[in-house]
């Protein structure tokens, strides 16, 4: 007998998918338990990596589905937003000290903020520093827009006064 190991799927719609696709392409000729399926004939690799390949991508697990975390209670400039500007706006070169407006280097970050107006704590969602990360038709980063965590841990840090903490 030949013997697969694969990993198990939990006991979700794929596993029952590809039990039923090897089931009727194999003619009954394999087992399958929770991290093997062992074949008594030899099957080409081909077929195998196929129909895997087609049960796994055809079907949702529960555990696939992506939760974006609720920010911490208290979102902190230092540990959690400095980072986010530290990879995604000044590593970069575009809002570093000599670069574009605002200064988003961890000496001048704070202040260039609120001098130049781009954080509103009376209206954090209006605010143009969470506006511009949430932007669908001029994203910053222009690379890419941050990821919805990032942008969500943005906002919390408005909605929380924005404290230099």
């Amino acid at each position: 007998m030949t013997k697969i190991t694969f990993v198990h799927v939990r006991s979700c719609v794929a596993s029952r998918l590809i039990r039923a696709i090897l089931h009727r392409k194999l003619n009954h000729s394999f087992k399958i338990s929770k991290s093997h399926i062992m074949f008594s004939n030899h099957q080409t690799k081909g077929l195998l990596a196929l129909v895997l390949t087609t049960a796994l991508l055809s079907t949702g697990c529960s555990w696939d589905k992506l939760e974006i975390p609720e920010p911490p209670e208290v979102v902190s400039f230092s540990a959690d937003i400095i980072p986010i500007f530290n990879t995604s706006c000044n590593a970069v070169g575009c809002h570093a000290a000599n670069g574009i407006s605002p200064n988003l280097s961890v000496a001048s970050a704070y202040a260039d903020l609120f001098n130049k107006g781009l954080v509103d704590t009376a209206d954090p969602s209006a605010s143009d520093l969470y506006s511009r990360m949430n932007s669908s038709s001029a994203p910053m980063p222009p690379q890419g827009k941050l990821n919805q965590y990032q942008v969500d841990l943005v906002l919390a840090w408005i909605e929380q006064g924005a404290i230099d903490n």
